[in-house]
């Protein structure tokens, strides 16, 4: 194998890897629950934000609002808050460090949002947070803003690419 054929493996392996999360609602939620608890594959790449929709319909039944969703907030195993807008595989990391149990358990709060976490207003501003985080590594690593020279388009192919786990889009 050469670098290329390297480089491409270790990219798609960066990009199909997943972890296997189980969700719980707070037991002090007031809130009907559809299931107890939740189970789901995350792409290490992605962010917890493109999936909470999902999983707070299978765990509650409904259909949240954007406003509810902006108080939705998770802990790393019902104890450490967890910053949504690093990378799930960034995250999984820092939090469970050397305990890697699977499956990892986040529980997820719908009120009382703490001060100290960054909220997610809406889809438009996770990507926003998407590209400014994409932006800063690019300053860093290249020591020049690539993500600036992107067209609109780019953007958007990105950030589909992101969201669906799907490397060839994004190398296109």
């Amino acid at each position: 194998m050469n670098s290329t054929e390297d480089d491409y493996e270790i990219r798609r392996t960066i990009w199909e890897s997943r972890i296997p999360v189980e969700f719980n609602l707070d037991s002090s939620q007031p809130i009907l629950r559809a299931q107890q608890s939740t189970f789901i594959m995350l792409p290490r790449i992605s962010y917890f934000p493109f999936y909470l929709e999902e999983i707070l319909h299978t765990l509650t039944g409904n259909a949240l609002t954007e406003i509810d969703l902006s108080n939705v907030w998770l802990l790393n195993n019902g104890e450490e808050m967890i910053r949504w807008h690093y990378p799930i595989g960034v995250l999984y990391d820092m939090y469970r460090g050397k305990d890697q149990n699977l499956p990892w358990v986040v529980t997820v709060r719908l009120k009382d949002f703490p001060d100290e976490l960054v909220r997610c207003l809406s889809k438009d501003s996770l990507k926003f947070m998407f590209i400014q985080s994409l932006k800063e590594a690019s300053q860093i690593k290249h020591k020049r803003n690539i993500v600036s020279t992107m067209t609109k388009e780019e953007h958007v192919r990105l950030l589909t690419a992101l969201k669906m786990t799907n490397l060839m889009n994004f190398g296109q």
